[in-house]
């Protein structure tokens, strides 16, 4: 009688750890999986701290020093601009997010000029890398993060303005005619720009860039097209 209860009890007791290992199997993964997730979100939040504290230094930045983006290109705005990319870069260093393009863009100015009470403006765009596996299935590999900031210009004399470059706050379109049409497309491209080539044709050396709109040396938007025609 006793030896037929002992072996009952051990059966039991063998049963319930067998559940107890196959219950651990299966939550164990579900719960990796949402502290995985929870890990990505806080990731994701300090990496859109750290972008935002970044375009803020940027902008107050050019905000505090305008000149050095007008159309005196002394050495003493050189360094600035440099500084400015540094600022940036430090603020930036250690954050979950990699910038993209990797080089910090040059400020804007919206108002068109850099007098004391204009705007300066830093924009910038960043890619964030998930842990989890779910979610980059559902996002994607990356996850593109932007900010912007906008400060008012806090030095120079109240109602007059420095001498501005030639395309300020636009971009110069190249000189893309006789070019072969990678060259062409990687120069529009490099200017901020558009490259639109249309194979239309049917003399001359064969994928050569002709016939550019707008023409070399203009002004345009950052963002808009150049159209150019090539022989196939």
């Amino acid at each position: 009688m006793h030896l037929r209860h002992s072996l009952a009890g051990r059966t039991r007791t063998n049963g319930e750890r067998g559940q107890s290992v196959a219950e651990i199997a299966i939550v164990l993964p579900v719960l990796l999986l949402v502290l995985l997730m929870a890990i990505d979100f806080g990731r994701l939040f300090s990496a859109v701290v750290t972008l935002n504290n970044a375009v803020r230094v940027g902008a107050n930045y050019a905000a505090t020093h305008p000149y050095a983006w007008d159309a005196i290109n002394s050495p003493t705005d050189a360094e600035q601009r440099a500084d400015y990319e540094v600022e940036i870069l430090r603020e930036l260093v250690g954050a979950n997010c990699t910038l993209d393009p990797v080089t910090p863009s040059q400020p804007t100015f919206p108002g068109g000029t850099l007098t004391f009470g204009s705007t300066a403006q830093t924009a910038l765009t960043c890619r964030f890398t998930p842990l989890t596996p779910m979610i980059s299935l559902i996002v994607g590999q990356t996850v593109p993060l932007s900010a912007a900031a906008v400060f008012p210009i806090r030095t120079g004399v109240p109602g007059e303005a420095p001498p501005l470059p030639p395309c300020f706050n636009q971009s110069t379109v190249p000189q893309v005619e006789g070019e072969d049409i990678n060259v062409a497309n990687a120069l529009i491209e490099a200017a901020g720009l558009v490259a639109a080539g249309s194979p239309t044709l049917t003399t001359g050396q064969r994928g050569v860039a002709k016939n550019q709109s707008p023409v070399g040396g203009t002004c345009a938007s950052t963002g808009s097209t150049v159209t150019y025609e090539y022989r196939p």
